[in-house]
């Protein structure tokens, strides 16, 4: 809950920004656009963000709560907990299904898995993670339980598979 109080707040879209005008993350979303991936959604974490906000419901008055209005899953403490319980909700299988799916779908997305998959990305990223510009966002977005290092190790759990 604390990270997603902390996604609404001036601070989150300030250290968003200060990652996003790095030259470690302008690098990576070049290599995106070089591919003929569209950066727009991707072109600073609180974008991401945006684009993957889970809904929490606002809890009011209990006799206003009724047992359709409960989600089935528990939020965790942090948006690593949020995208673990998420991607083991998906039997591996019907991932694989969905991403090759979609990959067949959008020209662009394959793209994006494409880049996302390969060695020149996962080098950025880790420069990106250990680079002096970005340490201090990066660890306050830690210090609000938003472990970006962890997060992306869920992303490529979800597109590194053998096709």
């Amino acid at each position: 809950r604390k990270a997603m109080e902390f996604i609404k707040t001036d601070q989150f879209q300030s250290v968003s920004q200060q990652i996003a005008d790095s030259s470690v993350y302008q690098k990576l979303l070049k290599r995106f656009s070089d591919a003929g991936v569209s950066t727009e959604t991707i072109s600073s974490i609180s974008n991401i963000f945006n684009c993957l906000m889970v809904s929490i419901p606002e809890y009011g008055d209990e006799s206003e709560i009724t047992e359709l209005d409960m989600p089935k899953i528990i939020v965790g403490r942090s948006m690593q907990d949020v995208a673990k319980n998420l991607v083991s909700a998906i039997p591996p299988s019907k991932l694989r299904h969905l991403i090759r799916r979609k990959m067949h779908e959008s020209r662009e997305f394959a793209n994006f898995c494409r880049v996302l998959r390969s060695s020149g990305c996962r080098y950025d990223v880790k420069r990106l993670l250990s680079s002096i510009s970005t340490r201090y966002p990066i660890n306050v977005l830690k210090r609000n339980n938003i472990d970006l290092q962890k997060l992306l190790q869920y992303a490529y759990k979800i597109f590194d598979y053998k096709e």
